[in-house]
C-alpha cells in the first residue's frame, strides 16, 4: 500500500512522552492494514490516500494533546507544531486538509458516541502508560467516580437538575460523569454526559466495564471509590467481575439485619431463625427488584420481616446467587480501617470538579443553541479538561 503518510512515527524533539506513549500503546502497522481493508476502496484514485493510522494519530493528538489550534471548515489548514505533525507521520507540506480529516471520521463511521468511546479508551491507555513508566512502584491504584451538574439553556433536550447546590437548584441542564485515577497520580480517564435528571449509579457500570480490561495485565490491586449514591449490589458485582475492588460508602439507612437474618438457597430465600421460606410479595419494575416477605406469625423477633433483592437480567428475573453472602462480606469490610484509608482519596475528584467549575465557568448558565452544539460542547469540554490535566495542573502525572 502506498500512502502519502507513514504509519511509522518520527521522533520529535519535544513531547517525548507522547512519542513513547504511541510506540508502546498502539500497533499502527496492524491498525493501518485493518482500517484500509475495511473502509477504503481498492479502486485507484488520482492521489494516494493518507495512511489511516496517521489520521487516527491526528485525531488523538487534536483531542488529547492539543488545546489551541484552528482546524475547521473556516480554517482548513492544519496549524499544529512541526513536532506534532511529524509525530502523526505526515511528510512536510503534505498535511491533510480539514475536509480530508472530516471524511476520514465519516468513512469509519465515527459518530459522537463512538468518538467518546475511542477517547475514553485512549485516556485509559495513557493512564496505564504513566503508571508503568513513572509510578510502577505504587502498591495499588485508586479510582474515583462522581458527577457534576452543568446548568444549560437553549433548544437541546433538557432535564431538571437534582442538586443541593444553591447556584443550580431549579435550573435545567446536563451532568458530566467522570471516572478518574486519584492515586498514585490524578488524571481523568473516562467521561460520559447524561440529562441532569438521570441517576448516577448506572454510569459506574458503563464506565468501569470499558476501562477495566485495559488494566487487567498490570498485576496491581485496583480500588474504586464512590459516595453512597453509587451503593448497590449491581455496582459491587460489576466491579468484582472486572477485577476492581469496590470502596463504595454504604447508605446511612442501610439495615444490616437484612443480611444477618436471611439466607438463600438457589432462588429461594429463608429466615435464618425459623428456617421458613419467604414468599414473593411484589416486583418493582423501575428498579428491577423483587420483594420477599416472611409470614411467620409466631416469630417474636423485631425485624422488618421483608427484604428487597435486585434481579439479574430483566429477561429472566432471577435473583443473583450468593447475594446475602457477598453483601454481608462487603458490609463487614466497610468498617475496617483500610477501607476508610482508601475512601479518603475520593475527595480528590471533588477537588477536580471544583477546579473545572472555576476554570470553565460551569457555575454559570451555558447557552447551547441546539442538540449538535450540545455534543460539540461536550467534546470540547472533554478535550480542554484532558489537556489541562496533563500539562497545566500541579498534580499532573508529568510532575513526577
Amino acid at each position: 500500500m502506498q500512502f502519502r503518510s507513514s504509519f511509522n512515527i518520527f521522533k520529535p524533539k519535544s513531547h517525548s512522552f507522547i512519542y513513547h506513549f504511541f510506540k508502546q500503546s498502539f500497533d499502527f502497522q496492524r491498525i493501518s492494514k485493518q482500517l484500509y481493508l475495511e473502509f477504503y476502496s481498492p479502486k485507484k484514485s488520482k492521489n494516494n490516500s493518507y495512511d489511516p493510522s496517521s489520521m487516527l494519530r491526528l485525531f488523538l493528538i487534536l483531542n488529547l494533546f492539543s488545546k489551541s489550534h484552528s482546524y475547521s471548515s473556516h480554517s482548513p489548514k492544519l496549524d499544529l507544531s512541526k513536532d506534532l505533525i511529524e509525530l502523526c507521520g505526515f511528510f512536510p507540506y503534505q498535511t491533510p486538509t480539514y475536509t480530508t480529516y472530516f471524511y476520514f471520521l465519516k468513512r469509519i463511521k465515527a459518530s459522537i458516541s463512538v468518538i467518546f468511546q475511542i477517547l475514553n479508551k485512549a485516556r485509559a491507555l495513557l493512564v496505564k502508560f504513566f503508571f508503568k513508566s513513572y509510578y510502577s512502584k505504587a502498591k495499588y491504584i485508586i479510582l474515583a467516580i462522581d458527577s457534576k451538574p452543568i446548568a444549560t439553556d437553549g433548544l437541546h433536550p433538557k432535564g431538571t437538575i437534582y442538586s443541593y447546590n444553591k447556584y443550580l437548584n431549579g435550573k435545567l441542564g446536563i451532568k458530566i460523569h467522570t471516572l478518574s485515577i486519584v492515586y498514585p497520580f490524578i488524571l481523568p480517564i473516562s467521561f460520559d454526559f447524561t440529562p441532569a435528571k438521570h441517576h448516577d449509579s448506572p454510569i459506574l457500570r458503563k464506565l468501569i466495564s470499558t476501562i477495566a480490561p485495559i488494566f487487567a495485565d498490570l498485576n496491581t490491586p485496583i480500588y474504586l471509590t464512590a459516595d453512597k449514591g453509587y451503593y448497590g449490589y449491581e455496582n459491587i458485582e460489576v466491579c468484582t467481575l472486572n477485577n476492581v475492588i469496590p470502596i463504595i460508602c454504604p447508605k446511612k439507612n442501610l439495615k444490616t439485619e437484612i443480611y444477618e437474618k436471611f439466607f438463600q438457597v438457589e432462588e429461594k430465600v429463608f429466615c435464618i431463625y425459623s428456617k421458613l421460606s419467604l414468599y414473593r410479595n411484589g416486583y418493582d419494575k423501575h428498579q428491577n427488584r423483587i420483594n420477599y416477605r416472611c409470614y411467620d406469625k409466631e416469630c417474636s423477633r423485631s425485624c422488618s420481616h421483608r427484604v428487597w433483592i435486585p434481579l439479574g437480567s430483566r429477561k429472566y428475573r432471577k435473583i443473583p446467587s450468593e447475594y446475602f453472602f457477598s453483601m454481608r462480606s462487603y458490609i463487614e469490610s466497610s468498617v475496617s480501617d483500610f477501607f476508610k484509608k482508601l475512601y479518603i482519596h475520593r475527595s480528590k475528584i471533588e477537588l477536580l470538579h471544583a477546579i473545572w467549575s472555576k476554570t470553565y465557568a460551569l457555575r454559570n448558565t451555558i447557552y447551547i443553541r441546539n442538540y449538535s452544539a450540545l455534543k460539540l460542547f461536550e467534546l470540547k469540554l472533554m478535550k480542554q479538561i484532558t489537556y489541562d490535566s496533563i500539562f497545566k495542573l500541579k498534580c499532573s502525572p508529568l510532575q513526577k
